[in-house]
């Protein structure tokens, strides 16, 4: 009971936190795009390698995702 109670809480915090990394990576692409429209041409090399670091974003199934939070070893929790 406990496990399940650890397991739940640890997967709201991890929700919690992709939301938070997911609204990062769209205010530094939203600052990208301003720069790349605003700079003068010289720099726009710089804002392109800049986007080059950003990672790309995972597309998850939320199936796959629901089966893993609630299986261990392929016992349910």
């Amino acid at each position: 009971r406990q496990l399940k109670v650890q397991v739940e809480y640890l997967e709201k915090d991890l929700s919690w936190e992709r939301g938070i990394s997911a609204r990062l990576q769209e205010g530094i692409g939203a600052v990208l795009d301003f720069l790349d429209q605003h700079l003068p041409e010289q720099f726009r090399p710089l804002v392109e390698k800049a986007r080059e670091l950003l990672p790309v974003p995972e597309v998850q199934q939320p199936e796959r995702e629901q089966e893993r939070g609630h299986t261990w070893g392929g016992m349910e929790l």
